[in-house]
């Protein structure tokens, strides 16, 4: 029997970008769900939904929804870059394993 590590997907990645620059213009909430995510930042629907999952796969949200440290640090324009980098190689961890030249 073998594992399958999942790998975050984004089906509409093309917002992730935006809903970043968005996170770091608006306040930190106490909980980042979808009622944050379309009201306070502007993104209804369900692909930019899948956003949340990702966030948590990459660190910068606990399973419950609330920011963790990392989202901090990118919310930060001092720490973002250095944070973002991390949340990635967080989110990706299964394929930086495998070639940590993966970008």
């Amino acid at each position: 029997m073998s594992t399958q590590t999942q790998i975050p997907y984004l089906p509409n990645s093309g917002n992730i970008t935006k809903i970043l620059e968005k996170i770091k213009q608006a306040e930190t909430p106490t909980n980042f769900n979808s009622d944050f995510l379309g009201t306070k930042l502007g993104f209804n629907g369900g692909n930019n939904r899948m956003f949340i999952p990702w966030a948590k796969k990459a660190s910068l949200l606990n399973d419950d929804g609330t920011p963790t440290s990392l989202y901090k640090q990118f919310r930060n324009s001092k720490t973002s870059k250095t944070s973002l980098a991390t949340a990635l190689r967080n989110a990706y961890s299964e394929l930086y394993s495998r070639n940590e030249y993966c970008h």
